[in-house]
């Protein structure tokens, strides 16, 4: 999936996805982030298990890190996550990828 920048009155941009587990059993997700942009900007990456906490907090920043990165979240609890996008000086493009985790 692809994030859409939304106008600032819109940030931060909330997606929920759909991480359903039986009892017992934990959750993790493979994530992608990635961001083009010419000058300045952070893209920052917020993902909260089903149980509300946090199993990722990342933040691109042009010129102090890599454009993109990628990996697999802290183990959470099964549900609903959510997917918090923030961007800040931001005049690019931005894209993300999530899928459940093995």
């Amino acid at each position: 999936m692809e994030c859409q920048i939304l106008p600032p009155e819109a940030v931060p941009y909330l997606r929920k996805s759909n991480f359903i587990g039986g009892p017992f059993i934990k959750a993790t997700a493979d994530y992608n982030m990635d961001m083009t942009v010419s000058v300045g900007g952070k893209f920052q990456m917020i993902i909260k298990d089903g149980a509300g906490i946090v199993v990722l907090d990342y933040t691109l920043i042009k010129g102090q890190t890599p454009d993109s990165k990628s990996g697999v979240t802290a183990t959470g609890t099964p549900g609903t996550w959510t997917i918090i996008i923030n961007v800040t000086n931001f005049n690019g493009n931005g894209s993300y990828d999530l899928s459940r985790g093995a």
